[in-house]
């Protein structure tokens, strides 16, 4: 598998320790499947199904990605290798080591967290996918439009995995609101709103989420978060960026006094990498076309050549009896003329001699005896 611009990149959220390990939609209405909700792993690194070949996700965790072969699986069952892997150019991921805190540079956002899985097969899909434009944002907050998102792995406080993808609703918040709660929270101490004074990046994309309809936690990174309009789905960006004030599946396992909001990254900046990764598919769909005609043209020729080998084998062995049938007529009706003869013997003068024939004669001159 061939990497493009693998980046050494820092923990993901998702790995970054193994007390943060935890994964995917608390509280979430459980689907039946969903075509673009897929993942990596054991439903660990959420993704969001684009197009046949091209797979959205978070950026944070690739260098955990580049260990050994990467699956994409969907809910129905189906698998696809992947190809490619693509990270947003300017990725940064979040800082918060102890030092760090302690000097007070620790930064708890991410910037430009977006990757792109590149299929080597594709995946089932039946319905195209839009993507979000930057001037479409104060409409979807103004007519307060429910915002999806679909994670898999644990669900609750149990941690529980059965691989079965959850939905949560959320709604998108302007960002000044956001920057309250953002600003409220880091100046406080708290192990998942925190660090207090922290620095942090005011991503365009903002969503507040509820006890009742499900929230994100950090194995959500990844997940594809979209608008319903009927049969089409508007994609927004993945999870992962940073958020505040929810429960984080159980740990701590309430949520936060002064509401609560989750930065996503935003799609429409990165629409020059979704161009790269649609040209890659068009590489590897002209690929393998080129591939199959090639088998195609060689199994032609393979069978032609077959063809025209028993085509030769069996002209040959026609030849073979005709030359043999021929003999046989040949020494049949030589056989029977031969037995049809009769010996005479012929003189002249003191000359003799022996004829053999069907129908003997002897020579001019001489007579028979």
């Amino acid at each position: 598998m061939k990497f493009r611009r693998l980046l050494p990149l820092a923990a993901l959220i998702l790995l970054l320790s193994s007390q943060e390990r935890v994964a995917a939609v608390e509280n979430g209405v459980l689907l039946s499947g969903d075509e673009n909700a897929v993942y990596l792993f054991d439903g660990s690194v959420n993704a969001f199904l684009y197009k046949p070949q091209i797979v959205f996700t978070s950026a944070h965790g690739a260098n955990e990605w580049a260990k050994g072969e990467l699956t994409v699986k969907s809910s129905s069952g189906r698998t696809s290798k992947v190809e490619k892997l693509l990270i947003a150019k300017g990725y940064k991921d979040r800082s918060v080591s102890q030092e760090e805190i302690a000097a007070g540079r620790a930064v708890a956002s991410r910037s430009n967290d977006f990757a792109i899985l590149v299929l080597a097969e594709p995946l089932p899909f039946t319905r195209p996918v839009e993507l979000i434009k930057a001037d479409q944002l104060s409409e979807v907050i103004k007519n307060k439009e429910a915002v999806y998102s679909i994670g898999y792995s644990s669900y609750d406080s149990t941690r529980k995995k059965d691989q079965r993808p959850r939905q949560l609703e959320a709604m998108m918040i302007d960002k000044e609101s956001a920057k309250q709660i953002y600003d409220r929270y880091y100046s406080i101490n708290h192990p998942n709103w925190g660090p207090r004074g922290a620095a942090y990046e005011l991503i365009d994309i903002q969503v507040s989420h509820s006890a009742s309809k499900g929230s994100g936690c950090d194995g959500d990174s990844g997940s594809g978060f979209f608008l319903r309009r009927g049969d089409t789905k508007i994609y927004l960006g993945p999870a992962g960026a940073h958020g505040v004030g929810i429960p984080n599946c159980g740990r701590p396992g309430y949520w936060g006094e002064f509401g609560n909001a989750f930065a996503i990254e935003p799609v429409y900046k990165h629409l020059d990498l979704i161009k790269e990764a649609e040209a890659i598919v068009q590489e590897i769909i002209e690929r393998n076309e080129k591939a199959k005609a090639e088998a195609e043209a060689k199994a032609a020729a393979e069978k032609a050549a077959s063809e025209l080998k028993a085509k030769q084998e069996a002209e040959a062995t026609a030849a073979a009896e005709l030359k043999a049938k021929q003999e046989a007529e040949a020494a049949a009706v030589a056989a029977t003329a031969k037995s049809r003869e009769r010996k005479i013997t012929c003189v002249k003068g003191k000359l003799t001699k022996k004829i053999t024939a069907v129908k003997p004669r002897c020579p001019k001159g001489y007579k028979k005896k």
